[in-house]
Order: structure tokens, then sequence, then C-alpha cells
């Protein structure tokens, strides 16, 4: 996202990039203007956007298929609805760690 100047050893100059994935959630909660709008405030400078809907190839790509790795996820977002007080069935149909994603 950003472009930052850093030190290396023996004083060289780098260009550090960093990606930035903004969530769904956050999409729809309207808040992509002020995310982007904190690293701006801090110096930093957008050098591309790129919004993707991601399909299941692209799922795919960047997670693994592993069942322990899948419930470990499913698990971590059963406890946030739980935290939360959210209807996890109702909002996900499931309340299954294999199938919460």
């Amino acid at each position: 996202m950003g472009k930052a100047q850093g030190e290396r050893l023996g004083g060289e100059s780098a260009v550090e990039r960093t990606f930035v994935l903004i969530k769904p959630d956050a999409t729809k909660r309207r808040l992509i203007g002020e995310i982007i709008s904190r690293f701006e405030r801090v110096g930093l400078e957008v050098e591309a956007i790129k919004m993707v809907n991601a399909n299941s190839r692209i799922v795919e790509e960047h997670y693994p298929d592993d069942e322990g790795w899948l419930k470990s996820v499913g698990n971590k977002a059963i406890q946030m609805y739980k935290r939360y007080n959210l209807n996890l069935v109702e909002a996900l149909g499931t309340d299954d760690s294999l199938e919460v994603r």
C-alpha cells in the first residue's frame, strides 16, 4: 500500500512496501476511506488500489486446504461471534468449525 524510507545495514536507503487487505466486513461498514486515511496521516503513500471480490479459486490459491488450519480459523470465528453475542447460526448457517469461514 505505501512507501516509506528505511535504513538498511551499511546506511543504504530502502523502499518498503506493504500489502493491505481490507476485509468485506469493513467494506460493508463503509470504513475503506477511514482506513486509507490513517495510513496517509502517518505519511505513507498509496501506490495502488485494487478491489477484488474473491471467488473460490482465488481463496483456494491464498489459503491452505488443511483441516486443522480450517478448524482453527472456524474456532476463532465462533469465539468472536460469542464474544460479541452474535447469532452464529443465523449469520453463517452453521456452528460447525469446519464450515464456518
